[in-house]
């Protein structure tokens, strides 16, 4: 099997509670279970419930609930997780769609189940709180897990100072579910906003927890810088891993025809924003790596920033597979130009290919152009 089909391979795996749920690469906690979710499983009443699921953890929670709430939705914001949700989920009345906390319906769910990631900073947790919070029906409750050593006790202080009524009720190795509830006449509708900043002189937005939101990430900096070595107008260019798009709006304002994916929806919805707020023609993909590129589709250019982290897990098999992925979606003689931590070993993966060039030595990054 070559890294592109198995990173795509959707594997079976038992929860300790026995349900039979599908995770792959690039999903939290992959090989086993997502952490901290037995606390979930264990000690959340779904009974008679309607419930949304937003603890990112590929539709688990929710087919631990089939059977017992009475109706499920589950907002998955990574591809990957979504993709393996469809199938744990397959053929049963649980509604899984893409998207993230702060984008559910208001008012609807009296359950909900969260596990904000708060390896993406404070400001997508709290977001992802307030998403939860807004989606309740007066009377309703809210389950919340995180960690004692990603900030849990500071995060439940402050929740418990805006929405009240905060109890923990379950630990177990760190981690510490809490619950919250909504009182019946309780006002107030608090909103999510995006965070506005300037990145490489284009005015961007870039919604919670996106990677880098509200700077110029480094790497993609120093790729910017060699850009103009390629001739891109007219050329069809693929943003692999685009973020909030600073790297597809510079190859679309050069000419080029852009495809930009990424896995993470609240990527997707920035730089799709972001492409129309500066009227440029840019096409961009939820995608689980290439997962929504047809396999005929072809580009002339490759470009990335791939990422080597799953939550806090380092897992280079996510890179290889990006990698795998520009090599089958580039023309003969296309190239891929990227930029990685120094220390990552990116070279021997270009075995087979017919150049390549170290343009950045380092340190800390280096960027490279290589030749299919």
């Amino acid at each position: 099997m070559d890294d592109l089909a198995e990173y795509h391979h959707r594997e079976p795996l038992r929860l300790p509670t026995g349900e039979r749920v599908f995770t792959k690469s690039g999903v939290r906690g992959y090989p086993g279970w997502p952490p901290g979710i037995t606390l979930l499983l264990n000690r959340v009443p779904f009974d008679g419930h309607c419930l949304l699921d937003v603890t990112a953890s590929a539709g688990m929670v929710a087919r631990r609930a089939l059977g017992r709430a009475r109706g499920i939705r589950v907002l998955e914001p990574s591809r990957a997780a979504l993709r393996c949700a469809g199938r744990t989920l397959e053929g049963t009345s649980a509604l899984v769609v893409a998207g993230v906390p702060w984008e559910a319906p208001a008012g609807r769910a009296d359950l909900v189940c969260l596990a904000p990631p708060a390896e993406r900073g404070s400001v997508r947790v709290n977001a992802e709180v307030v998403g939860a919070w807004r989606a309740l029906r007066p009377g309703g409750m809210a389950y919340l897990l995180l960690h004692k050593d990603r900030g849990a006790k500071r995060y439940e202080r402050e929740v418990a100072s805006r929405f009240g009524r905060l109890e923990v009720v379950a630990r177990s190795g760190g981690w510490r579910l809490s619950r919250i509830s909504k009182q019946v006449g309780e006002r107030g509708d608090p909103q999510v906003e995006p965070l506005f900043f300037t990145a490489g002189k284009w005015e961007l937005l870039a919604f919670p927890g996106v990677f880098a939101a509200g700077k110029l990430d480094p790497g993609t900096e120093a790729l910017l810088h060699y850009l103009p070595r390629l001739e891109l107008s007219g050329r069809r260019v693929l943003d692999l891993g685009c973020g909030y798009g600073v790297l597809a709006l510079w190859a679309a304002r050069a000419g080029a025809q852009v495809v930009a994916l990424d896995d993470d929806w609240a990527a997707v919805r920035s730089a799709a924003w972001n492409a129309g707020n500066h009227g440029l023609r840019l096409e961009v993909r939820h995608s689980d790596v290439d997962s929504a590129l047809r396999p005929d589709e072809r580009f002339e250019v490759v470009l990335m920033n791939p990422p080597f982290h799953v939550g806090k897990q380092v897992r280079f098999e996510v890179s290889r597979a990006f990698v795998a992925a520009a090599y089958r979606h580039l023309v003969p003689g296309g190239s891929l130009l990227m930029v990685a931590n120094q220390a990552l070993p990116y070279e021997p993966l270009f075995r087979g290919w017919r150049a390549l060039d170290l343009l950045l030595p380092g340190p800390p990054f280096k960027v490279l152009q290589v030749v299919k």
